[in-house]
């Protein structure tokens, strides 16, 4: 699922994809995605018992963006839940990105935290440009760019102010349980809008393309070839979508997942998890 690839467009597989490797397990990720791009919502705990057993680290990263899609939301809360109060290290940086992509915002005390705890690590750079898609408007604004590179006690705690900062501004002014993008309420109107006027100004971020085509099921495949932006491609997939009455079908402050309401409620088997 990186940028240049189908993403969800990839299945279901085809006679061609026989030569990868676990073809059997690859077939299982379809099986699931054509689940849930089809609104049945009840494959969400297998995605999260599948990564579990899963020692595929492309797999797993398939199976966390697919939560942070398109999981109701207590199914998230309860990953969250167990997040504060201590999960194992290979959760960790596997559920960041599954709360970026969930996107709601009490998540960003929980991510802020995270970060400061292993800003010197590996994934470290990671956390600070997903809290900025979700806290500032900006491109490339300071959130995404004013955080400490390598160990600097006083500068990361200083960054981990301003994101907090600015979470309660936005708590005041959209609620703590609101769902936001972008430093703003998720949108998908705004946010083909912004789209267009990033991809004018030579700012865009590839997240833009996943969020809206995750939630619309919009094909955005001739955005990237060979891991270039195609700027005209992706400019006419914002304004077809613009110019469609289908635009008005999403409530703005809402989750979907290929034109589907998420549900807020837990689906059966939810509540079996963490197994370990």
């Amino acid at each position: 699922m990186y940028r240049d690839a189908r993403g969800y467009f990839a299945f279901p597989l085809i006679e061609e994809d026989l030569v990868l490797d676990d073809f059997d397990k690859w077939s299982i990720v379809g099986d699931l995605v054509g689940a849930l791009k089809a609104g049945d919502l009840r494959a969400a705990p297998t995605v999260l018992e599948l990564y579990d057993r899963d020692a595929d680290w492309v797999r797993r990263g398939a199976y966390v963006k697919m939560i942070g899609d398109a999981a109701p939301d207590a199914l998230v809360e309860r990953i969250h839940s167990h997040l504060q109060t201590g999960l194992p290290v290979d959760y960790s940086w596997d559920f960041a990105e599954l709360l970026f992509h969930w996107g709601r915002l009490d998540i960003v005390p929980t991510l802020a935290r995270g970060w400061r705890a292993a800003y010197q690590y590996q994934d470290g750079p990671d956390i600070p440009p997903r809290l900025a898609l979700l806290l500032e408007e900006e491109s490339w604004g300071p959130l995404r760019t004013d955080f400490p590179r390598k160990v600097d006690e006083k500068q990361a705690d200083a960054y981990v102010a301003r994101v907090l900062a600015r979470h309660a501004e936005l708590v005041e002014s959209l609620g703590e349980h609101a769902f936001v993008f972008r430093g703003r309420l998720l949108d998908l109107e705004w946010i083909a809008r912004r789209g267009l006027q990033d991809l004018a100004d030579g700012e865009f971020d590839s997240r833009m393309r996943r969020k809206f085509e995750a939630m619309t099921g919009i094909d955005c495949s001739c955005f990237y070839h060979k891991e270039k932006l195609q700027p005209l491609a992706a400019a006419a997939v914002f304004e077809a979508f613009l110019a469609s009455p289908e635009r008005k079908a999403f409530t703005p402050g809402r989750r979907y997942f290929f034109g589907h309401p998420i549900p807020p409620g837990d689906p059966a088997g939810a509540s079996e998890w963490p197994p370990r």
